[in-house]
């Protein structure tokens, strides 16, 4: 790995208060993300982006990744969430710092996803925008996987 040991970073909001007797660093999706960015030959310099599926219930644990800056790899990534057949999802923690990036909402399944009793978006089908978004990301929920998706 070329750059592996660059990409390790410790994580004390999301996995030391899982593990507080020691954990191993890790590679947060959003260095994974910013270093395709940066040195992929497909992306660099282009105006192409990534694009990283997710099941809707990791959707809460984005918020508290590591550095309040971790959410600028929207500039330069899409989410596609997977329904996993929830029928909601509750951010524990403001969500602001992640949902201002994104100005897309294409919600193919209905899940409503909320904070503090208020639904954010889901509850509905369709495209809708976030006209003060600081991104152009965009955020796709789809039904659940046919099958046994929790296997995959």
């Amino acid at each position: 790995l070329q750059y592996g040991a660059q990409l390790l970073e410790k994580s004390p909001k999301y996995w030391a208060p899982k593990l507080p007797d020691g954990y191993l660093r890790t590679v947060p999706t959003a260095g994974l993300i910013n270093h395709f960015k940066q040195h992929s030959p497909l992306l660099v310099g282009g105006s192409s982006r990534l694009a990283f599926v997710i099941g809707v219930d990791n959707l809460p644990g984005m918020v508290s990744w590591n550095t309040s800056s971790s959410h600028h790899f929207l500039q330069s990534a899409d989410l596609i969430i997977l329904a996993r057949e929830a029928h909601s999802v509750n951010f524990t923690a403001d969500p602001a710092p992640l949902l201002e990036h994104l100005r897309h909402f294409e919600v193919q399944s209905a899940v409503p996803v909320s904070f503090q009793g208020q639904v954010l978006f889901g509850a509905k089908t369709g495209h809708f925008v976030n006209q003060k978004a600081e991104s152009e990301a965009t955020l796709f929920l789809l039904p659940a996987l046919d099958g046994h998706d929790e296997e995959l």
